[in-house]
């Protein structure tokens, strides 16, 4: 199963309208768990998302910042094939780079495909009831 590492180091005062982009080669298979290591500094100036082509996948909504914190994104992300991610991301802050380090957990379908099927029969129930 493997586990894919990568990292992003964004100069400072990079801007939100020009993102720095760093393209991660993942196999085919599910994306079921991604690590973010925030590493202390940050002081939330410097953001990160992660797509697949033009789509952000991680988070789903807003970016990724913190100081000092690991953030774990349980995922069920299917990749038919070989494909690219991509990390984007920008820096508020006026003095210093800041690096976001991000871990993978990519696993072959045949070993995905049980817990895909109960995590979309939750999430069908939570939207039923209202809760996203």
């Amino acid at each position: 199963m493997p586990l894919i590492c990568a990292d992003i180091t964004i100069p400072a005062n990079t801007p939100q309208t020009s993102p720095v982009r760093v393209q991660v080669k993942v196999p085919a298979g599910i994306i079921r768990k991604v690590w973010v290591l925030i590493p202390y500094g940050h002081k939330a100036l410097a953001h990160l998302i992660i797509r697949h082509g033009e789509t952000q996948i991680i988070p789903w909504h807003g970016d990724i910042h913190g100081d000092g914190e690991q953030l774990v994104f349980d995922e069920v992300y299917e990749l038919p094939t070989d494909d690219t991610l991509i990390l984007e991301g920008w820096n508020e802050d006026s003095t210093y780079d800041h690096r976001f380090i991000v871990r993978l957990l990519v696993l072959p379908k045949p070993y995905a495909y049980p817990e895909i099927y109960s995590l979309q029969a939750l999430r069908k129930v939570l939207e039923v009831m209202g809760i996203e």
